[in-house]
């Protein structure tokens, strides 16, 4: 569980410093990449996904793939919006 969270830690800082240091769609894009991996550790590390029935494990894609559709819907919306905005 350490490793697991040092590592959902590292991902909120990274994200939390490329967001301050750069702008733009591609940085929207990668900070989007690095919470659906924060999404996935959480579901299979800390929910204990993978000591469930098989029937339960083959529901984490499914979730991931649902988690992944609501980030390409959004995506023009949040890109549009503040992609490319300097906030003071």
């Amino acid at each position: 569980y350490g490793l697991t969270f040092g590592i959902l830690v590292a991902a909120l800082v990274a994200s939390l410093v490329l967001s301050e240091m750069f702008t733009g769609p591609v940085m929207v894009t990668v900070i989007f990449v690095i919470a659906a991996y924060k999404a996935y550790l959480v579901l299979t590390r800390f929910m204990h996904l993978s000591n469930e029935p098989r029937y339960m494990r083959l529901g984490a894609p499914a979730l991931i793939l649902l988690l992944v559709l609501i980030f390409v819907g959004f995506y023009p919306d949040i890109v549009m919006t503040f992609g490319g905005q300097v906030t003071p």
